[in-house]
């Protein structure tokens, strides 16, 4: 896969789209379980993400947004999961970040936000998938939102990446989807931010 720098046309290799429909079962792990519809013509599909995957994909959860966008974590955007977020984490902290260029006049700053995590999670991964292929993306000048998926049981949040422009991905350490405009799921999940953010 091949991401160039910020603030050039982007070129993503896709590998073929694959669909998962195994269910792991473990008896000495605490299991967190998700269940989805696979939009990939996979069907109804479940997936389980034990608490070590959990753990090891997850990060203390910040009290509040970081002033400025943190970098991309190290082996981020190379999963191929089912679902983006996994299990029902009650809240997440919304991170927006305007980018390299100044805002018009006039237009409103977006401001962070605190809501209901499962909700949230629930328009994420149903997002569709990325298509297969070369994919030619627009400048990306680094708008994007960060969500902060905190899961009560650890305290711990998953970190998910919402580019606003660019390829339009949408990533976690578990799997990548897509937002193009004009998808109906993308603009369910933007109009809800949007609404959060007040931008």
């Amino acid at each position: 896969m091949a991401r160039h720098h910020r603030g050039h046309g982007r070129r993503w290799h896709a590998s073929p789209t694959r669909c998962f429909s195994r269910v792991r079962r473990q008896r000495t792990t605490v299991v967190l379980a998700a269940t989805v519809v696979a939009l990939a013509g996979c069907g109804t599909t479940t997936t389980s993400v034990s608490a070590s995957q959990l753990a090891s994909s997850t990060q203390p959860a910040p009290a509040a947004c970081p002033a400025t966008a943190p970098p991309d974590p190290a082996g981020a955007h190379t999963a191929d999961g089912t679902v983006v977020v996994p299990g029902h984490p009650p809240t997440v902290l919304v991170c927006p970040y305007p980018g390299y260029n100044p805002p018009a006049p006039g237009t409103p700053v977006p401001r962070p936000a605190r809501a209901d995590g499962s909700a949230l999670a629930v328009l994420v991964n149903a997002l569709p998938g990325p298509p297969g292929g070369t994919m030619n993306c627009f400048a990306d000048t680094g708008e994007r939102i960060i969500l902060y998926f905190v899961y009560a049981a650890t305290g711990r949040a998953l970190r998910v990446d919402v580019e606003l422009v660019g390829c339009d991905f949408v990533d976690s350490a578990f799997g990548r989807r897509w937002s193009p405009p004009g998808d109906a799921a993308a603009t369910r999940l933007r109009d809800r931010l949007r609404a959060l953010t007040g931008a």
